[in-house]
């Protein structure tokens, strides 16, 4: 079982991580660090500079200034608790009814899990890279949703007078120009054309998609083939599927107080939907029945699935570990075809009780609980952001080695350091990189880091791609 305490030593203060070579994370003192020095280019392709100091000039907005500086979206109340303050009033008054909405409003707000009251002071809340294009979305405080191309200097920004607190996106899978944003109202369907020269984009590019009840949206995800979205709400129980081309929902109710995070597996079998209690359920998607998992420590604070769709790996909110659950094909009697099921029993697979290095600087402690997570598309490294006891990010993101067969294992790599004084919010891959991972991170000083993970993806790896099982 992996353990923090056989990782390398992490970079001292006043470095930078650059990349990985040779199986070793390199970093250097940030005032002279230059990625080029080592990767004098990354599959070609120049990284911009991302800064929000930099974003700001660009649009003459404050990126870093809320329009909507209470967060809305974390206190709004839905339907039914209005209907209960409604019943409360006129059966035992109004200072009852007061006292109801102290209680509603402190219970929605929990629902809306660490991801989301991270936001509340993040410049960066949301980035998204595309599957199969060299671009991502970056959605900043002020509710700007701003497209970077690798290729092009031009930045369309994504406005809507009711696209207000964005907490969530996603592009659609063999599309190149749809992405969803999720946020305070519902859902807004964006169609950024590639080539237009429109930089800031209005209503003729959008649809905006609501359910009643079911917001704010903080969580989304596409099936791999394009066709379906499911959305989730911390103040909505239903977990929501979407025919985004008919503008048609159809939700899923369990009682469990919410929807935290939801996740599609990339063989398109299974869907993960978390809630804020200590459970979360695997949904499979030929006949849209679920499995419980329960009785865990916490909460499921995040979750990646394998590129192959067979392991989940998980983490709790509340005990310093990483669990994994094997997913396998099996016979569907009823309807002469395989549905995959998932083991009962998770396995332990990553020991992150906090550890102790001593460097020049004095010591650096790191671990604990997870605050997020990413996995790469080839299923070999595996990033971590951890949260300290007052649920703040730890300046440092963990990345591990995965190995998917024979057996699954998780290894130490190192620790990678951004720009001075940052913790980091945000950690994602780029989907298309082919020479090993390209991680991706937002600090909180509002900058993004590309940082070139190089190795040579195994061969024996294989991961699902637009439907269909590949070999890398």
């Amino acid at each position: 079982m992996a353990s923090l305490s056989v990782f390398p030593a992490p970079p001292s203060m006043g470095e930078v991580t650059l990349c990985e070579m040779n199986a070793r994370l390199i970093a250097e003192d940030y005032s002279t660090a230059k990625l080029s020095k080592y990767v004098p280019a990354t599959q070609g392709i120049k990284y911009p500079s991302i800064d929000v100091s930099i974003e700001s000039a660009k649009t003459g907005n404050n990126l870093s200034s809320s329009i909507d500086p209470d967060w809305g979206s974390l206190v709004k109340k839905e339907k039914s608790i209005y209907n209960k303050l409604l019943k409360v009033w006129h059966s035992k008054g109004i200072s009852e009814m007061l006292q109801e909405v102290k209680k509603s409003k402190d219970e929605v707000i929990q629902r809306g899990n660490d991801r989301c009251l991270f936001m509340k002071n993040s410049h960066i809340r949301a980035f998204a890279w595309h599957p199969h294009v060299a671009k991502f979305v970056v959605a900043w405080q002020n509710d700007s949703v701003m497209v970077y191309t690798l290729s092009s200097d031009l930045v369309p920004i994504l406005e809507h007078k009711q696209q207000k607190a964005v907490s969530c996106l996603a592009w659609r899978p063999l599309s190149g120009s749809v992405l969803v944003v999720g946020c305070d109202s519902g859902l807004f369907v964006w169609t950024v054309n590639p080539s237009s020269p429109i930089l800031r984009l209005g209503g003729s590019s959008v649809r905006h998609l609501s359910y009643p009840g079911h917001s704010p949206v903080t969580t989304v995800s596409w099936s791999p083939s394009g066709q379906l979205l499911v959305s989730g709400s911390p103040a909505d129980s239903n977990l929501m599927v979407w025919d985004v081309a008919l503008e048609t929902a159809t939700p899923l109710y369990r009682a469990g107080g919410g929807v935290t995070l939801t996740s599609w597996s990339p063989d398109e079998r299974n869907v993960l939907s978390a809630t804020p209690s200590s459970l979360f359920r695997v949904w499979e998607t030929q006949t849209w029945t679920c499995e419980k998992w329960s009785n865990l420590a916490g909460a499921c604070q995040a979750a990646c699935w394998s590129p192959d769709g067979k392991i989940l790996v998980f983490a709790v909110a509340d005990e310093p570990a990483l669990y994994s659950l094997q997913f396998q094909n099996v016979d569907d009697g009823r309807r002469n075809a395989t549905v995959a099921k998932g083991a009962r029993l998770a396995v332990r697979c990553a020991d992150l009780m906090p550890h102790t290095w001593e460097n020049t600087d004095g010591s650096v402690t790191l671990g604990g609980c997870v605050r997020s997570m990413a996995w790469d598309p080839f299923g070999e490294r595996l990033a971590v952001i951890f949260k300290d006891e007052k649920k703040h990010a730890q300046e440092l993101v963990a990345v591990f080695k995965t190995r998917l067969k024979p057996s699954f294992e998780i290894m130490p790599c190192g620790f990678v350091r951004g720009p001075p004084e940052t913790v980091p919010q945000i950690v994602t891959f780029q989907q298309d990189f082919k020479k090993g991972a390209l991680l991706t991170v937002c600090w909180s000083d509002g900058s993004v880091s590309f940082i070139p993970l190089l190795f040579s993806p195994s061969s024996s790896v294989g991961s699902f791609q637009n439907g269909a099982l590949k070999s890398q």
